[in-house]
């Protein structure tokens, strides 16, 4: 969550370098979003519960820029997502 920022988008890059399936969410469209999406890393705008079901994670990872009340992290702690 927050991959449009410059530490998300690094990070997901790089876990996508190193073999890991990577998407993320971001409320703006950035330029951070291009670079990840050039290497076809799913992004979605907007936060919604209904990515925990599309993406079913297996780790959220999220900025500290989300807030803790944020609707997206919440479905995640709920479904027991580290």
């Amino acid at each position: 969550m927050g991959i449009g920022g410059a530490g998300m988008s690094g990070l997901a890059l790089l876990l996508a370098e190193l073999g890991y399936e990577v998407s993320g969410c971001d409320m703006n469209h950035t330029s951070y979003v291009d670079k990840v999406l050039k290497e076809e890393i799913a992004v979605v705008l907007g936060h919604s519960r209904a990515h925990m079901d599309k993406f079913v994670p297996d780790l959220l990872v999220y900025s500290t820029a989300i807030a803790e009340d944020n609707i997206e992290l919440q479905a995640a702690r709920e479904q027991g997502i580290p």
